[in-house]
């Protein structure tokens, strides 16, 4: 049956892939409370992405199954390390605007405005980094982190178009979010039902993984 809502049909295609991601978020913007969920929330998102990307059904179900040790502390590690790294720049934006030189407050939100887009760079490929390794069987430690840091920021420079429409996705609903209140009530229902992870999504479709990269682990020293 290809027609109506047949399970070959566009619509149904259509309204799995919505739940598939509604469902994602839901878990991802529940964790995310718990601060240390944060990170196993946003690979969440990812997993279920990356599935949906090569074909399958992004099932909540298999993506939860692959969040387990020795993956979960380096996602843990790494979100709240950009979230404080995000939180950090917006104070640094805050204490630049009592500097007494309009050129020196130039020149240092130039500064931030910079650092805060490399980290989306970063950002935008790291998670589907991640999410490729752990559906692959590569196995990922904290002793990973900087690499995976490095291959990340590398990457999403070498795909500079794909990643900066990735960001977007990302910084859209915020800047948005500054209009009116009106504005930024529909932005906080968009978290709700599926901003975390169509942000996820879109990040998965910018780096078009079918396999996880090849990245040599670090040498000893």
């Amino acid at each position: 049956m290809s027609g109506g809502l047949g399970p070959d049909s566009r619509i149904h295609s259509l309204l799995s892939w919505t739940g598939s991601l509604v469902a994602a978020n839901a878990v991802a913007f529940v964790s995310t409370f718990t601060v240390i969920g944060a990170g196993p929330g946003q690979l969440l998102c990812s997993l279920v992405g990356l599935d949906l990307v090569r074909g399958g059904p992004g099932r909540l179900g298999a993506a939860l199954s692959r969040l387990r040790s020795p993956v979960v502390l380096p996602a843990v590690l790494l979100a709240i390390g950009e979230g404080a790294l995000a939180l950090l720049l917006g104070w640094e934006w805050l204490v630049v605007g009592a500097l007494a030189s309009l050129t020196m407050q130039i020149l240092a939100r130039a500064l931030i405005l910079f650092v805060a887009f490399v980290l989306a760079l970063t950002h935008v490929w790291l998670w589907p980094i991640l999410a490729a390794r752990v559906m692959d069987g590569v196995v990922t430690g904290v002793g990973d982190v900087p690499t995976l840091l490095a291959h990340a920021l590398l990457l999403s420079v070498a795909s500079l178009p794909r990643s900066v429409g990735a960001c977007l996705v990302l910084v859209a609903p915020l800047v948005a979010a500054l209009a009116s209140l009106q504005w930024a009530a529909w932005v906080i229902f968009w978290y709700l039902s599926i901003g975390i992870s169509f942000g996820a999504y879109a990040g998965v479709l910018a780096a078009r993984l079918r396999v996880a990269p090849d990245i040599p682990p670090e040498a000893d020293e």
